[in-house]
């Protein structure tokens, strides 16, 4: 009887822990956002929820493709006002965004405008870029 109690234990976290495995942490999306993105757009509770699942998963597209072209289309005059967006346009062709790309994606997705897990879920929509 103790050995079924304890296979029993055993399979349940084996199986408890291969679906956790599968999941994306979302956490690690957002401290990479805080890192590299919060000093052009503000904190993530202000930013990420402006957009719906929707438009950031067609912003998602192709590893981000939308993502890093928006970024690499900053006029001069906005280069001025922005400090440091060099180095942020080059973020997006290193290997440190593609590597992050998956948590990055899972954290916006779990925090937008109509996410489930967002806060501040309204019903007001700001249009896509």
């Amino acid at each position: 009887m103790k050995n079924f109690i304890l296979v029993s234990v055993l399979m349940s976290l084996i199986f408890s822990s291969s679906l956790f495995a599968k999941t994306v942490p979302y956490f690690k999306g957002q401290k990479e956002y805080l890192k590299k993105c919060r000093s052009c757009h503000q904190g993530s509770r202000y930013f990420v929820n402006q957009y719906t699942i929707e438009c950031w998963e067609n912003i998602m597209i192709n590893s981000g493709e939308k993502l890093v072209s928006l970024h690499s289309e900053i006029k001069a005059k906005d280069k001025e006002e922005l400090q440091g967006i060099e180095e942020i346009q080059e973020y997006f062709k290193g290997d440190r965004y593609e590597k992050r790309f998956k948590y990055i994606k899972a954290f916006v997705l779990r925090f937008a405008k109509d996410g489930d897990k967002n806060p501040n879920n309204t019903e007001d929509k700001k249009r896509c870029p």
